[in-house]
């Protein structure tokens, strides 16, 4: 028990000492995220246009 607790507390410290960096990751998520979407969106109406010719 107690070496998961001390496992549990090393991780949210961790976690504390990693969250601006974790939060710049998130930002980096979206903008890719965003950039999929971009493809995706064309790829899809690249083949929408194909069936309707």
């Amino acid at each position: 028990m107690l070496k998961n607790k001390s496992l549990i507390v090393a991780l949210v410290a961790g976690l504390l000492f990693s969250l601006p960096s974790f939060a710049q990751e998130i930002k980096k998520t979206k903008e890719i995220e965003k950039i999929i979407d971009k493809v995706i969106d064309r790829v899809y109406q690249h083949r929408t246009q194909r069936i309707s010719r």
